[in-house]
């Protein structure tokens, strides 16, 4: 099972996301958000991840990876361990669930996700 967490209160809730195995509710792995924030040197005020993570086998190993959206306004696909694959700075908070889908038809999955976006002026166009 694998869950995303935290809060709105900023600073109170580290936000990330977390597997357990389903026999017994061990945890397996942790990715903390704000700890990977402080790690990559990027501000965020919220760590949040507000939706459900999803999980699919993207390259065919047989392992399924976790895709997920956060507040601190990336997107992220970690490994089946928990490491972290790749992320995506989308310039804005990200509420919604991923879902994939193999949409160039080369046999691989791919992740589709919505962002929040409002007028920024500062994004080039």
């Amino acid at each position: 099972m694998v869950v995303g967490y935290g809060g709105f209160g900023g600073a109170v809730c580290g936000g990330g996301v977390v597997a357990y195995r389903g026999s017994d509710g061990a945890m397996l792995w942790h990715f903390d958000l704000k700890r990977f924030s402080k790690r990559e040197h990027f501000y965020a005020r919220l760590h949040s991840v507000f939706s459900s993570p999803a999980v699919a086998d993207v390259d065919g190993d047989g392992k399924m990876e976790v895709g997920f959206g956060a507040f601190d306004r990336n997107i992220y696909l970690l490994n089946a361990d928990g490491t972290l694959r790749w992320y995506y700075h989308a310039a804005d908070t990200v509420w919604s669930s991923p879902a994939f889908a193999d949409v160039n038809a080369d046999g691989k999955l791919e992740m589709i996700i919505g962002s929040d976006m409002t007028q920024n002026l500062n994004m080039p166009s």
